[in-house]
């Protein structure tokens, strides 16, 4: 097994590449990218935007929408946006796996700037069997239900509200460098519907789904404009934390995503013993890809399991919420065979139309 030179990933990952002097193409492709942003000025980038979002807000009380997950990076976008003197209305997606943690960190952002905080709860009865048929048929990204239901959310209520901005946490930092093989897209709204239909023998009715058409409406119609601001900030992940630490009492949940008892659970556990995939190594080789941590330490991480003792608590609040034992719910990872009949937004004529006119 080749490694990278650089980061910590390893010829195992399919389409991975290793030029003459034994660097990734991983890492080729995000130092492209970081080229991209690499500013003189990151701060008067950061400002055009803001400016931009206010110009854009006269008609509505709140110049944009953030979602917000008690996580790193959505409670730092808060901060980073209010220090501007950005209005947001707070935007939460309840999908039914929110740790304390997260639901903590969350009100106390919102008591410290006094926001107006919007909680959208996702029907949970289309969820949970939308989740467990994802286990059922031992979907590689069994994440995509909770993925899925964020953007058409944020962008109703963008519309509802005569907001034409929403600010992302997405960022090239921490979550850039990602495997091809190793996860799906949550934007395949045939997919997910397809999978549901073909489980439960119903259609999806109160689950958000957000088609390509949708998409095409809220940005070309709508004029609805997506940011991510964190492209243009120094971006530390540890020096963050603190930040929030100190601002708010942030608490920290364990791991990259863990504010998501089901992204604890599929990240740490059901990826590196269904499919072999440990995912640390991707979020890992990110931090040492932007200067966040070094080779070494990585390596020594990577020693220990992706997961400790707490692990069989969470799989059984898992089991519990989709209405099974443990063992019930073992059985039923991968009880099921998945239909090549299953449909995708990717092999639709429309979807090339969107590609070329949006």
């Amino acid at each position: 097994m080749i490694e990278c030179r650089k980061c910590v990933l390893t010829s195992e990952i399919e389409d991975i590449e290793f030029d003459d002097d034994g660097v990734c193409s991983y890492c080729r492709k995000i130092e492209i990218e970081i080229s991209r942003y690499d500013v003189s000025d990151k701060s008067q980038k950061l400002e055009l935007i803001f400016n931009e979002i206010r110009n854009k807000s006269n008609s509505s009380e709140y110049d944009c929408i953030i979602g917000v997950s008690g996580g790193v990076d959505s409670s730092y976008l808060v901060y980073l946006a209010v220090e501007n003197g950005i209005n947001p209305l707070l935007v939460h997606v309840d999908t039914g796996w929110n740790t304390k943690e997260s639901v903590s960190n969350i009100n106390k952002i919102v008591n410290k700037y006094d926001l107006d905080l919007y909680t959208h709860v996702i029907d949970w009865n289309e969820m949970a069997k939308l989740q467990e048929a994802f286990f059922a048929y031992k979907i590689l990204d069994c994440d995509i239900p909770q993925d899925h239901v964020f953007p058409p959310v944020l962008h109703m209520l963008a519309s509802k509200f005569g907001i034409k901005s929403i600010l992302s946490g997405h960022n090239i930092w921490t979550e850039f460098t990602l495997p091809r093989n190793w996860s799906m897209n949550s934007d395949d709204k045939m997919f997910i519907s397809s999978v549901f239909e073909s489980y439960t023998g119903e259609k999806l009715k109160k689950y958000p789904t957000y088609s390509k058409l949708k998409k095409f409406y809220y940005k070309k119609i709508k004029n609805i404009k997506d940011y991510r601001p964190l492209y243009f900030v120094d971006y530390n992940q540890f020096s963050v934390q603190e930040i929030l630490k100190d601002e708010f009492d942030w608490k920290d949940y364990g791991g990259k995503h863990f504010e998501s008892k089901l992204t604890k659970y599929f990240q740490s556990y059901y990826l590196y013993n269904y499919f072999g995939i440990d995912k640390r190594k991707a979020h890992l080789s990110n931090l040492i890809q932007t200067g966040q941590i070094e080779k070494e330490d990585a390596l020594e991480i990577l020693k220990e399991k992706p997961y400790d003792e707490s692990i069989v608590n969470n799989e059984k609040f898992v089991a519990d919420k989709l209405g099974y034992s443990v063992e019930g719910f073992r059985k039923l990872i991968g009880s099921k065979t998945l239909s090549s009949a299953i449909k995708s937004d990717f092999d639709t004529i429309f979807y090339k139309l969107y590609r070329k006119f949006s």
